[in-house]
C-alpha cells in the first residue's frame, strides 16, 4: 500500500507531498490557439482599361477616317458626275487647279449647284477635318513625347484644321467670283496644301506608333508575361 500525503510530508520534506511543477503547468496551460481567421476578401485591382484611353483615341480617329473617306470617295466624286458633269471638283485636284480651271468648274454646276456644293463644306465636309484633327490630338498628347515631337504635331494638326476649314470657304466664295483670280489662285493652294498636311500627319502617327512598339517589344518579359497569364487564368 502506497504512503499517504501526510506521511510523505513526514518522511522526505514539505515539498514531497505536491505534484511536480511540471505536471502542474501541463494541466493548468490552455491548448494551443489557433490565429483568428481572415473572412475579409482582398480589394480588387484597379482596372487597367480605365488608366488607357487607346481605344477612346482609336474610335475618334476611325469615325474621322470613315467621314473623310464619305466626303471624298463617296460624296464629292458623285457630285462631280451628277452635277459637274464629269468636270472633277476641287477637293480632288492634289496638284492644284487654274483659274480657268475654277470658272469652267463655277459654270457648269451654276447657282444651285454652287448651294448644294457649299452645303456639303458646311456638314459632313466640316465635321471630318475636326473629327480627325481631335483624334489625332489626343493621339499626340497622350503618345508623343514630350518637347519637339509633341509640339511639331500638334500644330500640323492645328495646321490640317485651320486650312481645311479655309479652303472650305475660300473655294465657295471662288465659285461665286469665278472672275477673281487672286480668289482661285488662293483656294488652289489651300486645297494642294491639306493634301500634303494630312500625308505628313500620317506620317508622324505611323512613327509614334513604330517607337512605341519598338519600346514595348523591348521591356516585353516573357516569363513575367507568363506568370501574369497565369495568376490571372489560374493556368
Amino acid at each position: 500500500m502506497g504512503l499517504t500525503r501526510a506521511q510523505k510530508i513526514k518522511k522526505y520534506g514539505e515539498n514531497a507531498g505536491e505534484a511536480p511543477a511540471t505536471a502542474r503547468e501541463r494541466r493548468a496551460s490552455p491548448g494551443p490557439q489557433l490565429a483568428p481567421r481572415n473572412t475579409e476578401l482582398p480589394p480588387p485591382e484597379p482596372s487597367k482599361g480605365k488608366r488607357q484611353p487607346g481605344i477612346l483615341i482609336a474610335v475618334i480617329m476611325i469615325i474621322g477616317a470613315l467621314l473623310m473617306f464619305y466626303v471624298n470617295v463617296l460624296i464629292l466624286p458623285e457630285f462631280s458626275h451628277m452635277i459637274a458633269d464629269g468636270h472633277g471638283v476641287p477637293e480632288l485636284q492634289v496638284t492644284g487647279y487654274s483659274p480657268e480651271w475654277l470658272a469652267e468648274f463655277a459654270r457648269i454646276i451654276g447657282d444651285d449647284g454652287a448651294q448644294l456644293y457649299s452645303s456639303v463644306h458646311w456638314t459632313t465636309g466640316l465635321l471630318a477635318p475636326l473629327v480627325m484633327a481631335v483624334g489625332w490630338a489626343l493621339f499626340l498628347v497622350i503618345y508623343a513625347k514630350r518637347g519637339y515631337e509633341r509640339i511639331s504635331g500638334l500644330v500640323v494638326t492645328a495646321l490640317f484644321l485651320v486650312v481645311n476649314l479655309g479652303a472650305n470657304m475660300v473655294v465657295d466664295m471662288a465659285v461665286a467670283d469665278p472672275g477673281n483670280t487672286a480668289l482661285a489662285t488662293f483656294s488652289s493652294v489651300l486645297m494642294s496644301t491639306r493634301w500634303v498636311l494630312l500625308v505628313v500627319l500620317m506620317f508622324v502617327t505611323f512613327g509614334i506608333f513604330l517607337r512605341k512598339m519598338r519600346e514595348r517589344l523591348q521591356n516585353f518579359d516573357p516569363v513575367a508575361a507568363n506568370q501574369e497569364r497565369k495568376r490571372k487564368f489560374g493556368r
